[in-house]
């Protein structure tokens, strides 16, 4: 009886377990064969159960199944662990599937593959939300072109104490005012939340900029300084608590604010 009650187990476990093989391998192919269809578009991937272990072979055009590192170069297993990561989340999760974060996950994925996984996550993916993160403008930018993205948050160093921190909100460069810049500040009456005042720039009497300021600091009249850019480009106009040269130029190359 025990016996008969152990095969039975085991027999329903096993069948159970290739179910969910078999569909995990069909998205996987489905999503890589999307990404790669340029020139892997009868691509197959395999997952195959054995004692103790669960082996992932993936074919070489059509040269037979390998391991991903066997002929596959680094950008393409990048793209196998994104599409695989996304074959087991629908597989597990469903329609429950609206979150996700992708930490700087293609790397190493030339640019017109790239192209594809924006397509691949808005046609398969209408709704999840991704939270992408990554040290390459370019790509940024790409994404905001492709509309895969409805906005980002630049990050300008961290700390062990206070983690990432947001990238400064309060600079901008304006056509070159000289001598006769003023700065006006005026608050909301908060001092930390999403907008804490507005930054209005004149030159004359004119206005010529006027700054939503944006962050978790306390500012003041006194806080903005005006100065002229490199080689008389703009005005630029900072927070003096930026004190540090090398820092400020950074600042300066990337204005938020126009």
């Amino acid at each position: 009886m025990a016996a008969t009650v152990f095969k039975e187990y085991g027999d329903a476990s096993t069948k159970a377990l290739e179910a969910i093989y078999d569909a995990v391998q069909k998205n996987f192919t489905s999503y890589y064969s999307f990404v790669n269809r340029d020139d892997e578009e009868k691509f197959e991937g395999k997952l195959t159960p054995s004692v103790g272990k669960l082996a992932f072979d993936v074919d070489f055009y059509g040269r037979g199944k390998f391991p991903p590192g066997a002929y596959h170069s680094e950008g393409h297993q990048d793209a196998m662990g994104l599409c695989l990561y996304l074959a087991l989340m629908n597989h597990t999760l469903g329609n429950d599937f609206v979150l996700a974060v992708l930490d700087h996950v293609l790397m190493s994925v030339d640019a017109d593959h790239r192209r594809e996984v924006c397509e691949l996550l808005k046609k398969f993916f209408p709704n999840t939300q991704f939270i992408l993160t990554t040290h390459d403008p370019v790509w940024l930018q790409f994404m905001n072109s492709q509309k895969l993205i409805k906005g980002s948050t630049n990050f300008g160093g961290w700390s062990v104490d206070t983690g990432p921190q947001v990238w400064r909100e309060d600079l901008v460069n304006v056509p070159y005012l000289g001598s006769a810049t003023v700065l006006n500040y005026t608050s909301t009456g908060t001092q930390s939340g999403t907008n804490i005042g507005t930054l209005t720039v004149t030159n004359s009497g004119t206005q010529v900029a006027s700054i939503a300021l944006l962050g978790n600091y306390i500012a003041g009249s006194a806080d903005f300084v005006a100065s002229a850019g490199a080689g008389g480009s703009g005005t630029i106009i900072t927070d003096p608590p930026v004190t540090d040269a090398a820092e400020q130029q950074s600042f300066f190359a990337q204005p938020r604010h126009g």
